[in-house]
């Protein structure tokens, strides 16, 4: 069952990703951005949501960058790429 769940989780954390790389409409990039800080920390989820902090959408940024605070508890920062970047390589 373990596995299976782990898998599950897995395919949704993807999914969300995608979601927020490629929708078209703001608010669903948005929400999935959002989703996204109930994850673990991954690399490939922090690269996800640094890039949302590029998004068009200022909906879309405020959400990603809401998630970073939520993922890694940095009250502080930016809501800036490089500075995000920064942060997450020093505490690697």
């Amino acid at each position: 069952v373990l596995p299976s769940c782990l898998r599950a989780i897995r395919n949704t954390q993807e999914a969300l990703l995608e979601t927020l790389r490629r929708d078209k409409e703001a608010p669903v990039r948005a929400a999935a951005a959002r989703g996204l800080s109930h994850f673990e920390r991954t690399p490939s989820l922090l690269e996800g949501l640094l890039d949302a902090l590029e998004d068009s959408s200022p909906l879309v940024r405020a959400q990603a960058h809401q998630a970073l605070i939520l993922l890694t508890g940095a009250m502080d920062m930016e809501r800036n790429r490089d500075a995000w970047s920064k942060y997450l390589k020093e505490k690697s």
